[in-house]
């Protein structure tokens, strides 16, 4: 898969299913949250199924470590009594 390095080759990486961007000049910014695709967990975020850094380039480096681990993105998204959605074969 080739590395992303714009912000807009990482809304187009197939790992990424929504983003948001919460760069704010002269306020507080909340930086750069990136959703990732059912199954896929990102390192940085303890095995959550987002990332969130402050800038384009170390989003694209903690996009490069996310996995995918359908089991560790059931038990950060769901309780063990809940149904668990099919996901894609990665």
């Amino acid at each position: 898969m080739k590395k992303p390095r714009t912000l807009a080759d990482l809304i187009k990486d197939p790992r990424v299913s929504d983003y948001s961007d919460e760069r704010y000049p002269k306020e507080c910014s909340e930086g750069l949250w990136l959703y990732l695709a059912p199954g896929w967990v990102g390192e940085h975020g303890g095995g959550c199924g987002t990332v969130h850094e402050m800038t384009v380039a170390e989003c694209c480096e903690a996009l490069g470590e996310a996995r995918y681990d359908p089991e560790g993105w059931y038990g950060s998204c769901f309780t063990p009594q809940m149904s668990r959605p099919l996901l894609p074969g990665g």
